[in-house]
């Protein structure tokens, strides 16, 4: 990261920048942007999963689960990294 502010933290000690709000803001466009199906959000997802996990079967959270049990285990545990600092975010609607 090239910034004046030498530790990441949640408002930069030199510059002010607000990272805390800019980083929740930026989760709030992108499942906002995967709920609607946006092309933007689809395409920034299919090219990362392409670099992260280039042997993948499936992408953009399509479910590997095989009945609908193991869809909502899965869906949940999708919720639970979106857990941040005790704030619940939005269910995400597969």
């Amino acid at each position: 990261m090239f910034s004046a502010d030498i530790l990441f933290t949640p408002c930069g000690e030199e510059t002010g920048i607000n990272y805390q709000a800019l980083y929740e803001d930026y989760v709030k466009r992108l499942r906002e942007g995967l709920r609607l199906e946006d092309s933007w959000a689809l395409e920034l997802f299919r090219y990362w999963d392409s670099v992260l996990f280039p042997n993948a079967d499936d992408s953009l959270g399509q479910s590997a689960a095989g009945d609908q049990a193991a869809a909502d285990a899965e869906k949940d545990e999708v919720d639970a990294a979106f857990n941040v600092s005790g704030h619940r975010a939005p269910s995400i609607p597969f």
